[in-house]
């Protein structure tokens, strides 16, 4: 999973401080959820749970839930830290001409695969943007 994430956002976000994954066993112990932190998705007694760094940004996975699903998980929080760093959409694509192709967004379903999709269209796995960006014959649009 890591490798899939710092392939998509390492160019953007810098590879060294990007992604860290620490699993706290005392969260899955007792079901609580850690003291100062925001009750967003409740753990369960029992779970497996991650917290990813991504810069300033910190949040959970949930790994029981799967690889594909963590992927997604972690790419859509992360896109959002990366756009409120950027104060602009990302990844944001333009065509060989300049033109404005589109904004990406994560998804994990119709698919159940953690994937990059272009106006609601599956475009590409999470972990193969660059490459699929460039095989496309577009690129990222410049800050």
């Amino acid at each position: 999973m890591i490798e899939r994430i710092l392939a998509d956002f390492g160019p953007v976000a810098g590879r060294s401080d990007l992604i860290a994954v620490r699993v706290d066993p005392t969260w899955a112990a007792d079901g609580g959820w850690p003291e100062g932190r925001p009750p967003e998705d409740p753990v369960e007694p029992g779970d497996v749970v991650a917290t990813l760094l991504g810069g300033r940004h910190e949040f959970v996975a949930r790994l029981d839930e799967g690889v594909e699903y963590a992927c997604w998980v972690v790419a859509d929080q992360l896109q959002d830290g990366v756009m409120d760093d950027l104060a602009r959409p990302w990844p944001e694509l333009e065509d060989s001409e300049g033109r404005i192709v589109g904004v990406l967004e994560p998804q994990f379903e119709p698919l159940m695969l953690a994937h990059w999709a272009l106006r609601g269209a599956p475009f590409c796995a999470v972990g193969h943007l660059h490459d699929a960006v460039a095989a496309a014959g577009w690129r990222f649009v410049a800050s």
